[in-house]
């Protein structure tokens, strides 16, 4: 299934405060994990229910093609990228963690970011493990990153190691460090208030 995310399809691609780039810069907390296909391991977590996807275990889910533009709190953007992964919701529904309102994403350089769980189920948004045709770069987040590309980069966690269904908020790494809770590029939803 292709999805074609709702953001490629404005007359204006570049949100408020932004500029095009053509290739997507590379931007981390600087502790690169060891992490590849072989031992990567996704923990999905609600409450007392826990499952575990290895790489093959996510990729033999049903795939989708994601045609989107990418925007970073740091003003780049880059339009027209090309992704196949897993839809979020197909991962979502492994658990059906009904009354989780949010979605705290981790990854495997310490790094985590949260998100309304209505952003993490949006069409458009997946987990991701091949990039414009090939494996993920590394120093993109490869071998499986997330991609929310309806909010700012950073709600993209690299290195995908867990998602934690939550009934309640709680903020992530920049979002602790007084960025926004939700990060609308549109809205320019940098910073908290």
């Amino acid at each position: 299934m292709k999805i074609i995310s709702p953001d490629t399809k404005r007359i204006n691609r570049l949100p408020p405060g932004q500029y095009e780039v053509d290739e997507i810069p590379v931007l981390d907390l600087g502790n690169k994990p060891n992490i590849n296909k072989n031992n990567f391991k996704l923990e999905l977590s609600y409450n007392d229910k826990k499952t575990v996807l290895d790489f093959n275990n996510l990729t033999s889910l049903p795939e989708v093609d994601l045609y989107c533009d990418l925007h970073c709190v740091t003003t780049w953007s880059k339009l027209g990228t090309n992704w196949k992964g897993v839809s979020t919701k197909t991962v979502y529904d492994l658990l059906t963690p009904i009354s989780a309102k949010f979605v705290l994403a981790y990854s495997y350089d310490g790094y985590s970011t949260n998100m309304p769980i209505d952003y993490f189920l949006k069409e458009d948004s997946i987990i991701g493990y091949s990039y414009e045709g090939k494996d993920i770069p590394y120093h993109y987040g490869g071998p499986v990153r997330l991609l929310i590309p309806s909010l700012y980069y950073w709600k993209s966690a690299k290195w995908l190691s867990k998602i934690e269904f939550i009934d309640e908020d709680k903020r992530g790494y920049w979002e602790e460090r007084g960025y926004h809770d939700i990060g609308d590029p549109f809205l320019e939803q940098r910073r908290r208030l």
